[in-house]
C-alpha cells in the first residue's frame, strides 16, 4: 500500500546510490502523479501519499541531510528500524509538500492552470445550460399562447355552426346515405374536431418535453429526429361547404405529406405524398376510402388528375 515503503528512497523508487538528478526526476515523476488534484477519487491516501514524497525529496536534496540519514539506516540492527524513523523525521524542519512542489516548479503550481481552464469550462457550460433553458421556456410560453389562441378560434366557430338542426326530425336521422340530405355543416364540424385531437397531441407533447428537461443535462441524445406539423381550412360558398386540412411528419429524413379534402357532397379525397431522403417521391390517392393510384418516378413527384 503507497506509503508503506522501508526507506525515503524506496518512496521516490531510486537505489541508494542514486545521483541528485536521478533524485529529481523521480520527486518529478512521483509528485505529479500523486498530487491530490489528480487524484479526486482517492484524495486522502494522494494527501498522505504527497506530503511522504515531499519529505523524502526534502531529505534526500540535500546532501547533508542525505548522508544523516544514510547513516541512520547503517546503525540499525533491525529490518524494522530501517524505516525513516520518527526520531529522525522530528529532527527536520517544519514543511509543506505544496511549498516544496511549487518551489520544485520555479514558483508556479503547473495545475493551476489546470483548475483554472476547468473552472471557465464550469462557468460557461453552466451559463449554455441556462440560455438554453431560457429560450426552451420563451418558446413553450409563445406555442402555448398560440395553442390557446386556436383553441379559442375552434370554440367560436363550434358555437357559431351550433347544433345539427335536423338532428331531432325522424325523417332526416332515419340513416340516409344521400349526400343531400346530410347535414352541410357535418364535414366542417368533421375537421374543427381532427384540429382540435391535433391540438391536444401536441400540448401533452410540449407539457412532456417541459417535465423532462432538466437543467444541466443535454437534452439531445437520439441519433434519430422527427416533427410534424397540420393545417386546416375551409370554405364556405353554394349549397355547402369545402373543407382541407393537411398534416406533414418528417421521421428519419422522410417526409410525409397527407392532405385530406371533403367536397360539398361529402366524399373525402386523402393524398398522401412520401419523399426520401434521395428526393424520390411516392404518391398516392384514395377516395372515400378506395385507392385511385399510385405515382412514383424515383426522382420527382408527377401531377396525378383525378375525375
Amino acid at each position: 500500500m503507497a506509503g508503506e515503503e522501508s526507506t525515503f528512497y524506496e518512496v521516490l523508487g531510486v537505489a541508494r546510490d542514486a545521483s541528485d538528478d536521478d533524485i529529481k526526476r523521480a520527486y518529478r515523476r512521483e509528485a505529479l502523479a500523486w498530487h491530490p488534484d489528480k487524484n479526486a477519487h482517492r484524495i486522502q491516501e494522494a494527501e498522505h501519499r504527497f506530503k511522504l514524497i515531499g519529505e523524502a525529496y526534502l531529505i534526500l536534496k540535500d546532501p547533508q541531510t542525505r548522508a544523516e540519514y544514510d547513516r541512520s539506516l547503517l546503525g540499525a540492527r533491525q529490518p524494522a528500524a530501517a524505516r525513516a524513523q520518527p526520531q529522525f523525521r522530528s529532527a527536520a524542519p517544519e514543511f509543506s509538500a505544496f511549498d516544496i512542489f511549487n518551489q520544485f516548479f520555479g514558483g508556479q503550481d503547473p495545475f493551476a492552470a489546470h483548475r483554472q481552464m476547468h473552472h471557465r469550462m464550469h462557468q460557461q457550460m453552466q451559463q449554455q445550460h441556462q440560455q438554453m433553458h431560457r429560450q426552451q421556456q420563451h418558446q413553450q410560453m409563445h406555442q402555448q399562447q398560440q395553442m390557446q389562441q386556436q383553441h379559442q378560434q375552434m370554440h367560436q366557430q363550434q358555437h357559431l355552426l351550433g347544433a345539427n338542426p335536423f338532428a331531432s326530425d325522424p325523417f332526416f336521422s332515419s340513416g340516409f346515405s344521400d349526400p343531400f340530405f346530410a347535414d352541410p355543416m357535418e364535414a366542417h364540424r368533421q375537421a374543427l374536431a381532427q384540429h382540435q385531437r391535433i391540438h391536444q397531441q401536441l400540448s401533452a407533447q410540449h407539457q412532456h418535453q417541459h417535465q423532462a428537461f432538466v437543467p444541466g443535462v443535454p437534452l439531445f441524445v437520439s441519433s434519430s429526429s422527427s416533427s410534424s406539423s397540420s393545417s386546416s381550412s375551409s370554405s364556405f360558398g353554394g349549397p355547402g361547404m369545402r373543407s382541407t386540412s393537411q398534416q406533414t411528419t418528417v421521421r428519419n429524413g422522410v417526409r410525409t405529406t397527407t392532405t385530406t379534402t371533403v367536397d360539398e357532397r361529402g366524399n373525402k379525397t386523402v393524398e398522401t405524398v412520401v419523399q426520401d431522403p434521395h428526393g424520390r417521391v411516392q404518391r398516392s390517392v384514395t377516395v372515400n376510402g378506395v385507392s385511385q393510384s399510385t405515382v412514383g418516378d424515383g426522382t420527382a413527384e408527377r401531377p396525378l388528375l383525378i375525375d
